[in-house]
C-alpha cells in the first residue's frame, strides 16, 4: 500500500490541473479483475431493480452516475482501463455495449415512466480516456437508440452551441 500523495494523482501527472481528488489518487494502480459477463447482467439487474424502487417511490427520473476515470460505468468505455477482449471490450461500439445494454435493461423495466440521464465525461485528460470526439460519438449512438434518454457531463472545452451543431443534442 501506497500513502496517496499528490504525486500519484493524474491530473498533477499530465498538468493539466492543480486539484486533486481521492478518486483519482492512485488510479495507476488499479487491480482486480475483469467481469464476468454473468456479473454484468447482475449489475443490468440490480440497477432494474433499483429504477423500479425509483418509480415505486414516485420519482420523475434517475440519473446514472458514468463519469470520472475509475469508475466502473466509465470503466467500459475508455481504452485507458477497457482490455476485454469480449463483446464489451476492443472497438468502441463494444465498449459502449455496457452502457447500451444497461439502459435497454432499465426501459425493459420501467418503460417510459422515469426520465433516465446518463452522465458522461467530455474529456477525461488522460492518454486512453475519453475526448471530445469519441463523446460526441456516443452521446449520438446513446441518443439514437434511446430517444428519451438525456445525455449530461462536463462540457467545459465544448460550447452549448457547438455540441447542438455537431449532435443534434439541444444541452440543458
Amino acid at each position: 500500500d501506497q500513502p496517496l500523495t499528490e504525486e500519484y494523482c493524474l491530473y498533477k501527472k499530465n498538468g493539466t490541473c492543480g486539484a486533486c481528488v481521492d478518486a483519482c489518487v492512485g488510479a495507476l494502480e488499479m487491480s482486480g479483475k475483469p467481469m464476468t459477463v454473468e456479473e454484468i447482467r447482475q449489475m443490468q439487474l440490480d440497477h432494474q431493480a433499483a429504477a423500479a424502487r425509483a418509480v415505486k417511490a414516485g420519482f420523475d427520473g434517475v440519473e446514472i452516475h458514468a463519469v470520472h476515470e475509475g469508475y466502473l460505468l466509465d470503466q467500459f468505455t475508455m481504452e485507458w482501463t477497457n482490455h476485454r477482449t469480449d463483446e464489451y471490450g476492443g472497438s468502441f461500439e463494444n465498449r459502449c455495449r455496457f452502457a447500451m445494454d444497461l439502459l435497454d435493461a432499465i426501459r425493459a423495466k420501467v418503460g417510459n415512466k422515469l426520465a433516465i440521464e446518463y452522465r458522461i465525461s467530455a474529456e477525461e485528460l488522460i492518454e486512453g480516456g475519453a475526448e471530445m470526439p469519441e463523446t460526441i460519438e456516443f452521446a449520438k449512438l446513446m441518443v439514437k437508440d434511446h430517444k428519451n434518454l438525456m445525455v449530461g457531463g462536463v462540457l467545459a472545452s465544448i460550447q452549448p452551441d457547438e455540441l447542438e451543431k455537431a449532435t443534434g443534442i439541444r444541452p440543458h
